[in-house]
């Protein structure tokens, strides 16, 4: 849990910077998402130096690519409702 809290603390601000006018509902898995971002991130990275000069592309979503991931996965645990008995 170590690992995944402290990537998110190197991506908070980049989270916490997203306009929640920008975002939509929640329909996806997350950790089944986050899972296959971690499971191909290293493939994705083979590319980013072809992705850094795509114009208006923000490089650092690439950068942060695992922690963003590791980070989706700790935010959804830690704010699951407390099961009812």
């Amino acid at each position: 849990m170590e690992d995944v809290q402290q990537a998110y603390k190197r991506v908070e601000r980049l989270i916490e910077a997203q306009d929640p006018n920008d975002l939509t509902a929640q329909n996806v898995d997350v950790v089944a998402a986050s899972s296959l971002i971690l499971g191909v991130a290293d493939n994705i990275l083979t590319y980013r130096d072809r992705m850094e000069k795509l114009p208006e592309f923000d490089i650092r979503h690439v950068d942060f690519l695992k922690d963003l991931a590791k980070a989706l996965w700790f935010l959804f645990v830690t704010n699951l409702p407390t099961p009812e008995p």
